[in-house]
């Protein structure tokens, strides 16, 4: 725990053993989403499309776990994960629960692959305002300390995100880099739900 209060942001994702039954699996993201560190589920379900189905879990469980939790949801721009699918974002949203959107990328090149992630929070019909890497350093730093984090936590001292492992020795974590941009996402319709948006900046 004391390493892993000195990070700004930890992503917490399955990268193993990905065949476990829906119960142990649950408990196996619960586990890691309840622990005090601010945290983003990467890559929820870990699907590759075309080649990995989503691993079995119960999803409303684990975002009622998030929700009480100081954890937000990636939003996954790989075009082979475009992770969580639309449906989980919207439940998600009913809950109150920030997002990120990342690029996956393993390169350079790579870093384009935010046009699927944005794509992919519109299907969800997330507005700008529940992206956290829309906001500055700053501001980015609010939400997780708000979320009662650790006094000494490095998020009092805004800087650039970094990442590192969480969870049990059950789960495997990769580490990303979540670069500050600003997009165009949904606006919200006229009776108040929003909804895809057509605009763009």
């Amino acid at each position: 725990d004391d390493i892993l209060e000195q990070f700004d942001v930890i992503v917490a994702s399955i990268h193993a053993r990905y065949k476990m039954d829906a119960a142990k699996m649950t408990e196996r993201i619960t586990r890691a989403m309840r622990h005090h560190v601010f945290k983003i589920w990467g890559h929820g379900l870990g699907r590759l499309l075309q080649r990995r189905a989503p691993f079995e879990c119960d999803v409303e469980r684990i975002l009622d776990v998030i929700a009480e939790s100081k954890a937000a949801i990636e939003i996954n721009g790989d075009p082979y994960r475009l992770d969580l699918e639309p449906r989980w974002l919207r439940e998600a949203r009913k809950r109150k629960i920030k997002f990120v959107v990342s690029t996956d990328a393993h390169s350079v090149k790579a870093m384009n692959n935010v046009k699927y992630g944005v794509a992919m929070a519109r299907r969800g019909w997330i507005t700008r305002k529940e992206v956290l890497n829309t906001l500055n350093t700053a501001a980015f730093a609010i939400p997780a300390a708000s979320r009662r984090l650790m006094p000494h936590s490095p998020l009092a001292r805004p800087r650039c995100s970094s990442s590192a492992s969480a969870g049990s020795s059950d789960s495997s974590t990769a580490t990303t880099s979540l670069p500050h941009r600003s997009w165009a996402m949904p606006s919200t319709s006229p009776s108040g739900e929003a909804g895809p948006s057509s605009r763009t900046r």
